[in-house]
């Protein structure tokens, strides 16, 4: 499993933020300093504090109040394997939930997946589950 982009808001020094691709292994992240490369970090944590984007464009005056809330948005993928073995370990009644395809996404598109309703849920079910990986619960 790895994270495979990241989009931060109204966080440090990111006002929006372009979205940040992430690829497999290692990235670097290089830059002069107090351009955001310690704050990329702390979303990447999911533990940060919300610590507002201030500048002269959100805050042209100290007595301002700036949005309290600040944002990361970011994809994380995994291994049909991983997410397997992870549903393998949920026990007694506990319930999981898989997210469905976004409907404009090329991946919809490849499954021809056009709308959120019973029989594509159920048809992305099908794929996402085929009888080879049932036998494995």
């Amino acid at each position: 499993m790895y994270f495979s982009d990241i989009q931060i808001s109204n966080y440090k020094s990111y006002r929006n933020s372009t979205q940040l691709d992430l690829k497999t292994g290692i990235n670097i992240v290089i830059g002069k300093n107090n351009v955001g490369k310690t704050a990329l970090l702390d979303a990447l944590s999911l533990q940060f504090q919300a610590n507002p984007h201030r500048s002269i464009e959100t805050a042209p005056r100290p007595s301002i109040l700036l949005s309290p809330t600040s944002f990361v948005k970011f994809t994380f993928t995994l291994a049909r394997r991983e997410l397997l073995d992870s549903l393998i370990q949920v026990q007694g009644n506990t319930e999981f939930y898989i997210a469905l395809p976004a409907l404009e996404s090329a991946f919809a598109q490849d499954l021809e997946y056009r709308q959120h309703s019973d029989e594509t849920v159920a048809k992305f079910g099908e794929w996402f589950f085929p009888t080879t990986c049932l036998r494995l619960v």
